[in-house]
């Protein structure tokens, strides 16, 4: 039963019906106030229901009165919904802040209706939602603003088109139509002008009136009308067609040109040319009489003058001259190809010169000039005389020519007194004889000919179609053939005057007319090369010349020249008046003089076929029978003096032989005593161990080292050996084998953070870890940047210290941006010293500090400092980048914009007073609390669970190449929807679709494509783009930008700074090559290439806009747009870090994505010392005499003690030979107590060659040499020792020293070699 409250009661508490399935009925006047009141059942209140969530009335309307406002709130998009009982017909709601009025019955109508006098009325609006929301107005539309239609339709029609009006349209100001506009009545313009701003007009009507107004109008009142075009800039050039009313003719303003036929008939038309601003200077041309006439005339036509005549009846065309004779005729009926004539007044065919009747040109004159002048103007060629030849007998007939068929000829003819048909000359062409013509390959050659009283001429010379020359010949066999048939004998007896005359005409004379005069000369000059220089000589090679010495004696030589590689000529060769020769000089005093100069040839003779191959050199005297002869055959070389008497062979299996007709049997014999101061022979090695150039070990040797290690290879790339693998080190520079690599155990004891990174830094900011390739050939350097301004920058080495021990620190360091040298220094004391980048050279230190600098390739140099530390505990070496050498000062004024720094790479500090070889630190991975990406060997963009490491990959221009173990921090990524790219990022100039495709994971997935529109300029500075929007920006903060970009049909991707105009980064999407970019703006700009075509671009950019501005990135594309061509992109991610893997951000609005860092633990490395022995191989050690050498450098600074090698009876014992360096000489040592020194000190890093020469049966002076000179001898007392076992590198001799440097090789000879020999040994190997 429902609970009732009377009318009386006023509750100020609380009712419940604590019954679920009772309710609660109050039903009062009075005035009551319920603090709460609980109806689990439903509450009524007259006819009001409130059950659960529904207010219902059974009967009667509802009012909802309100002293304020009403206010529905519905939290679900504010939707309001409409129902006529339990259907809904209309609803109210909101999305994105938009309010939406829906109807929700299929083909309803919205009406908006109201009334004009409260009770008629009438539909203001309709909107028609089966006809696609047409919207009718029940009367006029009044429009404050621009009234506009998306319809894009082109109809016309009054019914379907995008603006249809059934009814007049009266516009009261401008209207302006974009398209076309079709007038079916008639069109009446009432204004004084209507303009036509078209390329084009098209009438119609086959009739245009002008003047047509009134029924007054007359031709008269009509002058002036007519059509101007007007030139908008100058008036004066307007072009018009007028009718002049008064002339009773049209006036053109320009010139008219015809382009087809122009008509005037009448009996005698004619055109008058008349020229304004001359006075009597105008044409005429008249057609009267069957004959066209060009006359000059006056003003008033009362004078005129023929100057051209055309006779239509035979047509001979006719030229008058100011004289008014025929200067020039061209007769029609003359021949059957009508004929010229220039200079002559009578007609030719009528003509009483009889040489010319049958000319087609003729040129008479009687004055003396040039008959024909042509010029032509280009720079380059000439006008050509062509004379042409067919054997077709038609005009235009190109009939083949056969072989010996005339061409042409220029002939010369001379009255004679009866005509001009005697020849005295002819030059003509013909077909070569003997060939055959075809299409484009016809040979010809020229003849050219003279006559000795007679009609015709004779051919004298010819020039061939193979470019020869020939005189006396018409078939010259050589480039100058000169050919007579003479019976004139020559006849001499090498003494006296010659039988023969120079006046012979059967000779070749080459003549100097001058006399008078000492050393003239005439000559043949011998020429090569193109010819250009022919002038200066340069391209003459050689000349034979004629040379008098004394002209009144007519005493000469024949002189032969050519040209050395100075390019001028000089005399190699001279025959004199004497008949003797000179090769070399010019005054021969024997019959064959060869003068060689210092470092010249002297005399060489060669014999390629010979019956008994032999070749000589002889040197005879026949007075005394006496000859000195050099035999040269096959078999043997040699020298014999006097009558068959060889003195000296050689053989051809090189055995050699001196004395009286010997022929040796050994490599030597002689035939009598020999003296000599010396004799050398060479001696084999029982052990030759070449460690540069076999680049390995002997297999009887025994290597130990429990460590891995470091060695240079022959590229200068660092390489790891693995734990008793050998190094055979090389220059990192030269590349030179430096041999076997030995070194004492040392300890890297730098301190690295988690990231394998020096802990302190200054003003500096860690950049990327791949960067390479680093020494070695890693992506694994560190890139160091300078931040926060001009300031000091510092990196700071950490390591474990104990005072009064002496440490060595060392970097691998490449300069970046500005940075030019680096300042290595050690915490807390005057330790430093300023490293050259660029040169790879150590400045003046400071302090105790000993400097060092070893260069490798690629800009990278490995510095360092020793000095003795001051304090036990953590201690720290400084690194201070600058960009110059000098005062501290430049180092404090380093700029810090985030692109001056260095790479950083093998830091190591190590205890020992000199650097040694890298020893690499233990960095391991311990954990990553979330998933993280990284490109694999593929190049694909992958990604590694939590707690996995990530070792990546980066493509090196030919592979992609491992970059290690991938440590990085904690870093924010604020770029949204980076993969969608969606609303975040706004356009403009462009469109972006979705399309499929492979994307850099290597999955098939969406991504966007950029499109250029038609028509935006990619250098245009301002406004067109793809810009990177809605995310939040701090002034004057550098932001890393990447973004995977590919190229689709578009190839060119570019950059550009919103907020700098002039600013672009331009890539090309095909090479990934940085093709420009402007270096101020964009910096760290780098391409990264991934799978299928994918390129990661990235850069730095310093953000200096306003927190407001939207415009600051913009991408676009290379090349202009048309509106097809783009390319697609994916994955943007923007940091205030420098570039990281790629941290996808799904977020459609701004958000932040982090991704945790990489963390790892570094720790000391220490690397074992080398060790290699050979052990029981007395066999190889020569005893009791013998000679031992070595080759070795060592890295130690002089004074420090070493040991090269030992030989030894047995191991551990002190009794044998060692090799060892000391503060003060290289020594050998016997038994470990006799010293027996090879010079002073060593010089660090020099290779040294040393010998001993030893013998230990008797007390005897050993020898020492070292680089070629003996150095000492001393007495060596080892007795009846039986050496067994070698160690290389070390000595053990109750001091354990090594060799810290390199061996390249070792020797035993089996003969204790003399002073000589060992000084030759250490000097030639």
């Amino acid at each position: 039963m429902p609970t009732r409250i009377k009318s009386s009661q006023i509750l100020d508490g609380s009712i419940v019906a604590t019954d679920l399935h009772s309710a609660i009925a109050v039903n009062t006047t009075a005035a009551g106030t319920f603090a709460s009141l609980t109806a689990n059942g439903g509450l009524t209140v007259d006819n009001f229901t409130l059950d659960g969530t529904t207010l219902a009335l059974s009967s009667g309307d509802m009012t909802l009165d309100s002293a304020g406002r009403v206010v529905l709130d519905a939290a679900t998009d504010g939707d309001i919904r409409l129902h006529d009982g339990s259907s809904m017909y209309g609803q109210f709601f909101t999305s994105s802040d938009d309010m939406y009025i829906r109807g929700r019955r299929a083909n309803a109508k919205h009406i908006f209706s109201g009334t004009a006098d409260g009770s008629s009325f009438f539909n203001s609006l309709l909107i028609d939602y089966a006809n696609s929301g047409r919207a009718t107005f029940n009367e006029n539309i009044v429009a404050g603003g621009v009234i506009s239609t998306s319809n894009t339709t082109g109809s016309t029609n009054t019914t379907s088109g995008a603006l249809t009006v059934a009814g007049g349209i009266g516009v009261a100001e401008n209207a302006y139509i974009g398209g076309n506009v079709i007038v079916t009545g008639n069109l009446t313009v009432e204004g004084t002008q209507v303009t036509l701003n078209t390329s084009a007009l098209d009438v119609e009507d086959k009739n245009i009136t002008l003047n047509y107004h009134a029924s007054s109008d007359t031709s008269a009142s009509a002058g002036g009308a007519g059509i101007t075009i007007q030139d908008a800039v100058d008036a004066s050039n307007d072009a018009s067609i007028l009718w002049n009313a008064t002339n009773d003719e049209f006036d053109f303003s320009h010139a008219i040109t015809v382009p087809s036929t122009l008509t005037l008939t009448s009996n005698a038309p004619r055109i008058f040319l008349y020229e304004a601003d001359s006075t009597d200077l105008n044409t005429a041309l008249f057609s009267s009489g069957g004959k066209f006439t060009i006359r000059t005339t006056t003003d008033d036509d009362a004078t005129r003058t023929t100057r051209l005549e055309v006779d239509h009846n035979n047509g001979n065309i006719t030229f008058y001259d100011s004289a008014g004779g025929a200067g020039l005729v061209w007769d029609a009926g003359e021949g059957t190809d009508g004929a010229l004539l220039i200079g002559g007044h009578t007609d030719l065919r009528t003509g009483s010169v009889a040489g010319r009747n049958d000319a087609q040109l003729s040129l008479e004159s009687t004055n003396y000039h040039n008959a024909i002048f042509v010029e032509n103007q280009n720079t380059a060629n000439g006008y050509h005389l062509v004379l042409g030849k067919t054997r077709g007998t038609a005009v235009n007939a190109v009939t083949i020519v056969q072989a010996e068929d005339e061409i042409g000829s220029l002939t010369f003819a001379a009255a004679d007194g009866t005509d001009l048909r005697p020849k005295v000359a002819q030059i003509s062409a013909y077909v070569s004889a003997g060939t055959t013509p075809t299409t484009n390959a016809v040979s010809g050659e020229l003849r050219f000919g003279t006559t000795s009283q007679a009609q015709d001429t004779t051919t004298h010379m010819v020039l061939n179609k193979d470019g020869r020359l020939g005189i006396g010949t018409l078939l010259p066999e050589t480039l100058l053939d000169v050919q007579k048939s003479s019976t004139a004998l020559y006849t001499s007896s090498m003494s006296g005057v010659p039988s023969y005359t120079p006046s012979d005409a059967d000779m070749i004379q080459v003549r100097n007319s001058n006399t008078g005069l000492n050393d003239i000369y005439a000559g043949i000059w011998f020429e090569t090369g193109t010819g250009a220089t022919n002038t200066t000589g340069t391209d003459r090679s050689g000349r034979i010349a004629l040379v008098v010495d004394n002209d009144s004696s007519y005493s000469s030589n024949f002189v032969f020249q050519t040209r050395g590689t100075a390019g001028t000529l000089t005399e190699k060769m001279r025959i004199t008046q004497d008949g003797n020769i000179g090769i070399g000089t010019t005054t021969p005093s024997s019959q064959l003089v060869v003068a060689a100069s210092n470092g010249g040839n002297g005399i060489e003779t060669q014999v390629t076929t010979h019956a008994t191959n032999n070749q000589y050199i002889l040197a005879y005297d026949r007075t005394n029978s006496a000859y000195l002869n050099m035999e040269i055959s096959t078999l043997n070389l040699s020298v014999a003096t006097g009558v068959g008497s060889s003195k000296f062979k050689i053989l051809a299996d090189g055995k050699v032989g001196i004395g009286t007709n010997i022929t040796p049997v050994h490599k030597l014999d002689v035939d009598g005593s020999i003296g000599t101061r010396q004799v050398r022979h060479s001696v084999r090695p029982s052990l030759n161990l070449d460690f540069a150039k076999t680049k390995q070990l002997d297999p009887r040797i025994s290597f130990y080292r429990d460590s891995i290690a470091t060695y240079c290879d022959s590229k200068g790339v660092l390489q790891y050996s693995n734990v008793n693998e050998p190094r055979f080190d090389h220059d990192p520079i030269t590349g030179e084998s430096k041999g076997l690599h030995i070194e004492e155990d040392r300890t890297n004891s730098a301190l690295a953070s988690t990231q394998d990174l020096p802990i302190d830094f200054n003003n500096m900011i860690v950049g990327r870890r791949d960067v390479g390739p680093a020494p070695d050939g890693t992506y694994t350097a560190h890139e160091v940047l300078a931040t926060g301004g001009v300031s000091r920058h510092e990196v700071n080495i950490k390591y474990q210290g104990t005072a009064n021990v002496v440490y060595t620190a060392s970097v691998w360091v490449k300069a970046l941006g500005a940075v030019t040298h680096l300042m290595l220094s050690r915490a807390g004391g005057s330790d430093k010293c300023n490293f050259d980048l660029i040169n790879g050279t150590a400045g003046t230190p400071g302090g105790n500090a000993v400097p060092k600098v070893i260069s490798y390739p690629n800009g990278w140099n490995r510095i360092s400092i020793t000095y003795t530390e001051g304090v036990t505990g953590t201690r720290s070496t400084y690194m201070s980048p600058g960009a110059a050498d000098g005062s501290s000062s430049v180092y404090n004024n380093l700029d810090g914009n985030n692109v001056n720094g260095v790479l950083l790479w093998g830091e190591q500090v190590e205890a020992g007073a000199f650097v040694t070889s890298y020893v690499p630190r233990d960095v391991k991975f311990i954990s990553r609390a979330g998933n993280a990406r990284y490109q694999d060997k593929y190049g694909k963009l992958v990604v590694a669970p939590k707690d996995s490491p990530r070792y990546g990959y980066r493509w090196n221009g030919r592979r992609y190449v491992e970059t290690g173990l991938i440590v990085e921090p904690n870093t924010t990524q604020i770029a949204p929807d980076s993969e969608g790219i969606g609303g975040s990022y706004y356009l403009n100039g462009y469109t972006r679709t979705t399309i499929s495709t492979v994307l850099p994971t290597g999955e098939t997935g969406s991504c966007r494509k950029m499109t250029m529109n038609n028509g935006q300029t990619a250098s245009a500075a301002t406004g067109m783009g793809y810009y990177l929007g809605l995310m939040p920006r701090t002034q004057n903060t550098v932001y890393n930008t990447s973004f995977f970009v590919k190229a689709l049909d578009e190839d060119g991707f570019r950059v550009r700074d919103g907020l700098s105009s002039g600013a672009f980064l331009d890539v090309n999407l095909t090479t990934g090559v940085i093709a420009s970019h402007n270096t101020a703006v964009f910096k760290n700009v780098r391409s990264d290439k991934y799978s299928d075509g994918w390129w990661r671009v990235s850069f730095d950019y310093k953000y200096t806009g306003s927190t407001s501005t939207s415009s600051w990135l913009a991408l676009r594309s290379s090349n202009d747009g048309d509106g097809t061509k783009g390319y697609a992109i994916w994955g943007f991610q923007v940091t205030t870090d420098r570039l990281t893997s790629y941290i996808p951000n799904p977020a459609n609005v701004y958000s932040y994505v982090t991704m945790i860092g990489d963390t790892t633990s570094a720790k000391s490395y220490t690397r074992d010392n080398d060790f290699a022995e050979m052990l029981h191989v007395g066999d190889l050690i020569p005893q009791p005499l013998g000679t031992v050498y070595t080759e070795f450098a060592a890295d130690e600074p002089s004074g420090s003690f070493g040991g090269i090698f030992e030989i030894l009876a047995n191991i551990g014992q002190t009794n044998g030979i060692d090799h060892r360096y000391t503060s003060s000489a290289v020594q050998f040592y016997a038994t470990n107590n006799y010293a027996i020194a090879v010079g002073g000190p060593i010089t660090p890093g020099v290779f040294t060659k040393t010998s001993l020469a030893y013998d230990f049966d008797s007390i005897v002076n050993s020898q020492t040499a070292r680089d070629g000179v003996q150095t000492s001898g001393n007495t060596v007392h080892i007795f009846d020792l039986d050496l067994k076992h070698i160690r290389f590198g070390s000595i053990d001799f109750n001091t354990a020293y090594q060799l810290n440097g390199h061996m390249k090789s070792f020797r035993l000879y089996p003969e204790r070699m003399d002073n000589a020999e060992i000084v030759a040994l250490t000097e030639n190997n």
